[in-house]
């Protein structure tokens, strides 16, 4: 199902699109990969005898968060990109992300 609302193109007026998942290659051998917002931390153990799980500071390649799905006029070309479960993308410096909050009627920057 897609992220947008069923509308003519904003660019064209056309109504036929093609919607998918954003890709990029990466790793050696080279693999196909959802081209993500962040990713989750990795975690290990606290010790060697202890069950209690840390965050570390390396990013989880295995666990991306905010997929990128995009939306394009099969017309014009004009792309509409979309996170996919924006609510589970985490916010943080250690994960590239900050929450930028504009209050209701502001102009967009």
């Amino acid at each position: 199902m897609s992220l947008r609302n069923p509308a003519p193109c904003a660019l064209c007026g056309g109504t036929t699109f093609v919607r998918g998942t954003v890709l990029e290659r990466s790793g050696d051998p080279p693999r196909l990969e959802p081209l993500a917002i962040t990713f989750r931390r990795k975690t290990a153990y606290k010790s060697l005898f202890s069950l209690e799980e840390i965050q570390t500071r390396d990013a989880d390649l295995d666990l991306p968060k905010g997929e990128l799905e995009a939306l394009f006029c099969r017309s014009c070309g004009k792309v509409d990109w979309f996170v996919k479960d924006p609510d589970e993308v985490p916010i943080g410096d250690e994960y590239g992300t900050e929450l930028v909050e504009v209050e209701p009627g502001a102009p967009y920057r």
